[in-house]
């Protein structure tokens, strides 16, 4: 089904298509009733609602077409609205065609019909498992984060299908070629971007609409600092010559876009994690959109990896990969053979130009088997740290030994399904030299059980316990994210199925710095919390008030129990005056600077 006409048209047949849909739901949703004997409306309001959305939302957008059709931004957002509710229609219509099957079985299935119109989304999303609800197939509500240590998280909501409002982003900043974790938030529109770091908004992209989050930078020194210049044509799309700066410098780096938006001829492509810490170049050649031919990955113009792509823009023959988290400390590259973009047969690790570690082989579908040695995302010449084991159809198995430099520092055991099992000793998400911190406990099949523990280094520092299901429960001593020698940075207090809740305490050096409460993992009520970059050289506090997670109101930067700065929060953005540190701030040079923020944009005066 066609719903997209070109030109923006919003044809009469989508309109008469969705009243189908939603006569045919009144209609079943009491055929239901009537052959369940039960009271259906927690169901059948929220899909008639959602249906109503549609159409409501379909109404606007006209609306905003007949008014402003000469402004190529507002046709954007028409056209990515027509993308949106088309990707809803289908997907409504494959539900239908789900339950006119199951509604006509002669013997009907409840929990298969319930499931049909209202259900709950997973994904695996990194280390995290993105949760919500749908409707009719639809991702639409409130969404959160399990994550792997058994805790939950809100990350935002959804609308038809699609990200919208603000949302919490996991993401990194890069400090003395240390890589630091730290969240953000995006707030999500039609055909629009926004990054928030602490109230700032610190970038405005154009974008077409999120249908998953590939879209989203990660690393903070780049959504700051990199910046691309080009053109969009009617429909939205990029067009012609796109150039890129970093830091307000223009750099040789870009290429050209079609019409239609897809990458054309010779490119200078930037390494995803491209930075003024990293700056890797990928140089080669598109054809509507593809990667085709030879490609070089360059780095202080020396050829640091690559290999060549087919006409489907598949990886094939021998390719030398850079490393994902590359910084330029060493040039750690990956080299094997691509079989129509699969690794295949024996692949080895080359660091510092001439070391080389056997990896292990790939099998012709791409799967890891055999004996394997596996490298930690973040190793470097001060990070050696690598895992030993077995694959069997790309899963781990048997013992898998965690070492750095030679000496075991951890592992345990997988069973025949890729789970783990038994007592296991883990490295953190961030281990690195200097945040070198372990968590130790008992898997079942895969899940946390029973009381586990938190090390940096050989000393203990916190833990807890979690339930039959793998959720922390009860009094948890949790590792703030980057904990090191400089940032000895502990969170305290009680987990409910995975939530924080109530009081928690923020400890340093075993004393309590701050702290607030959480209702069902949200921020609420007065707070005292630590700033970004706190560390043993940079105490700094922030005091004020949270409403439903958003900071509001006045906020107090404070430093040895004096403020020193702060200013207004409106729905967790800044606005009005703020006094905040300068760059060059510290404890001996305390400098400042006096910024008036508009929504959340810093205002420069002419």
């Amino acid at each position: 089904m066609e719903i997209y006409k070109p030109g923006f048209s919003f044809c009469q047949q989508d309109s008469t298509i969705l009243h189908q849909i939603m006569n045919y739901f009144q209609v079943v949703f009491e055929q239901i009733e009537n052959e369940f004997k039960c009271n259906i409306d927690q169901i059948r309001y929220p899909v008639l609602m959602l249906l109503d959305l549609i159409e409501k939302e379909d109404y606007v957008q006209k609306q905003q077409h007949d008014i402003n059709n000469s402004i190529p931004n507002s046709q954007h957002k028409i056209y990515l609205w027509e993308q949106m509710k088309e990707t809803c229609l289908q997907i409504i219509l494959e539900r239908k065609n789900q339950l006119e099957f199951e509604m006509n079985q002669q013997i009907k299935q409840k929990e298969k019909i319930w499931t049909i119109l209202q259900g709950t989304f997973e994904e695996k999303q990194g280390s995290k498992i993105l949760i919500g609800p749908t409707l009719v197939g639809l991702k639409h509500g409130n969404y959160y984060y399990k994550n792997k240590d058994g805790s939950n998280e809100i990350a935002g909501e959804m609308y038809l299908n699609y990200q919208t409002n603000f949302w919490v982003q996991e993401g990194r900043y890069i400090q003395l070629y240390r890589q630091f974790r730290i969240n953000f938030g995006v707030i999500l529109k039609i055909g629009q971007i926004q990054y928030v770091n602490d109230g700032e908004i610190i970038r405005n992209d154009r974008i077409d609409y999120l249908k998953d989050n590939s879209q989203i930078l990660t690393q903070l020194d780049q959504i700051k600092d990199l910046k691309w210049q080009g053109s969009y044509g009617q429909n939205g799309k990029k067009i012609g010559k796109w150039n890129v700066s970093l830091e307000n410098q223009l750099i040789n780096a870009g290429g050209n876009y079609q019409n239609d938006g897809l990458k054309i001829g010779n490119w200078i492509d930037l390494y995803q994690d491209y930075t003024k810490f990293s700056k890797a170049y990928l140089i080669g050649q598109y054809k509507e959109g593809r990667k085709y031919g030879r490609w070089k990955a360059i780095s202080e113009k020396l050829t640091i990896g690559g290999g060549n792509y087919d006409e489907k823009g598949q990886k094939n023959g021998y390719w030398e990969d850079i490393v994902e988290n590359y910084l330029g400390l060493n040039y750690l590259s990956f080299q094997g053979q691509y079989n129509s973009g699969r690794k295949s047969g024996c692949w080895q690790a080359i660091y510092n130009k001439k070391k080389k570690i056997i990896l292990g082989r790939y099998d012709d579908n791409g799967l890891k088997v055999g004996q394997w040695v596996v490298l930690h995302k973040f190793f470097n010449p001060s990070c050696r740290v690598l895992s030993f084991g077995q694959y069997n159809n790309g899963k781990k198995f048997g013992q898998w030994i965690i070492q750095q430099t030679k000496k075991k520092i951890g592992g345990g055991m997988y069973n025949d399904e890729g789970k783990k099992v038994g007592q296991w000793k883990e490295l953190s998400p961030n281990f690195q030299l200097e945040f070198q911190v372990f968590y130790a406990g008992l898997y079942e099949k895969g899940i946390r059980q029973g009381e586990w523990k938190i090390y940096y280094q050989d000393r203990l520092i916190g833990g807890g316990n979690y339930d039959q299901n793998g959720m922390k429960q009860g009094f948890w001593k949790d590792a703030h994210q980057n904990f090191s020698y400089r940032i000895q940075v502990i969170y305290q207090g009680e987990y409910s199925n995975g939530w924080k809740q109530g009081r928690w305490d923020i400890m340093f050096d075993d004393k309590v710095i701050g702290g607030g409460d959480y209702n069902q993992g949200i921020r609420q009520g007065k707070w005292v919390d630590i700033d970004c970059k706190y560390a043993d050289y940079y105490q700094v506090l922030c005091a004020g008030e949270y409403l439903n997670g958003f900071k509001i109101g006045q906020w107090d930067t404070i430093f040895q129990e004096v403020v020193i700065g702060g200013g207004k929060y409106e729905d967790g953005i800044k606005n009005g005056k703020w006094i905040v540190q300068d760059q060059q701030w510290n404890q001996h040079k305390q400098l400042f600077q006096e910024i008036n923020f508009q929504n959340g944009v810093q205002q420069y005066s002419n």
